[in-house]
């Protein structure tokens, strides 16, 4: 069976719902939902659309996705487990078929089992994921300061930003379980980044949201905003774990098709992009 993800605007359009139960329906595909998905429903001020369309997406029977950086921790550590500790394979699975599943890996909400998307949008509050909105604050700032900074100075500094980007995902136990220290981060760190291009091909979420950084910080006359850190969460899980991801963003779409002839160029499995559902639908047929 094959996956799509939808970024969130093509959700927003309800005419595109029937397209959709018809490609769930006829063509073996899976939708897949995020937590992003969740906070984009969320943050509308229509109560009776977030209803509707939770009910549409449960309808579906979708499965979940864990978060970019849940995905890229997993990521680090199997590489790290099998390169650096020599300490054999660390498996993972990226999707999980129950939402409750989703919270509590990635934003460490614990509910019972059969919680749902209906019951987290009327019984949780932003409030919970204020470190995403953070996030997005974050990103623009960081978006920002990369386009004006001197090229020159960003190769000097390369070694440096690519391993405090990677601070927030090492692992905190060695493989026996005992306490990894920060001095050890930096050794990791280092062996990373000595060897980043081992680590990009088996780390597609850690390539993803680095091909999509190093496109949309290229334009300088272009500003960055806060919808950005959606659109990279989006596109990066979409590329990274998904057959099919469908956007209905111009910008975005740029991005993920150059995101993803980036990962084809290292071997590097990725998703279909479609910068619509109507291109999507076209393609099926």
């Amino acid at each position: 069976m094959k996956t799509l993800y939808i970024d969130h605007n093509v959700l927003t359009h309800e005419d595109n719902w029937e397209n959709l139960r018809g490609i769930v329906a006829n063509h073996d595909i899976r939708l897949v939902i995020s937590g992003w998905n969740m906070i984009e429903i969320e943050q509308g001020e229509d109560r009776e659309q977030k209803v509707r369309r939770i009910e549409f997406i449960l309808s579906l029977t979708p499965i979940y996705i864990h978060e970019m950086q849940t995905l890229q921790r997993y990521e680090l550590r199997s590489f790290l487990w099998l390169y650096f500790f020599r300490a054999g394979m660390f498996p993972f699975i990226p999707f999980k078929v129950r939402f409750s599943s989703i919270l509590l890996d990635d934003f460490n909400i614990r509910v019972r089992d059969d919680y749902s998307m209906m019951d987290y949008m009327q019984t949780a509050k932003l409030g919970d994921l204020a470190s995403i909105e953070k996030a997005k604050s974050d990103l623009v700032n960081v978006l920002t300061t990369l386009q004006k900074a001197d090229r020159r100075r960003l190769k000097e500094l390369d070694e440096t930003i690519f391993i405090t980007h990677l601070n927030t995902l090492f692992p905190k136990q060695w493989p026996d379980g005992t306490s990894i220290v920060p001095k050890d981060w930096l050794n990791m760190g280092r062996y990373c980044y000595q060897n980043r291009e081992k680590l990009y091909r088996s780390s597609p979420a850690l390539l993803a949201e680095s091909a999509m950084a190093d496109k949309r910080r290229q334009d300088s006359t272009r500003k960055p905003n806060r919808g950005d850190a959606a659109d990279l969460m989006h596109c990066t899980l979409g590329l990274a774990y998904c057959d099919y991801f469908v956007t209905g963003d111009g910008f975005a779409a740029k991005c993920t098709e150059y995101a993803q002839s980036q990962l084809k160029a290292k071997g590097v499995r990725a998703a279909a992009p479609f910068k619509s559902l109507q291109a999507f639908c076209d393609h099926l047929r």
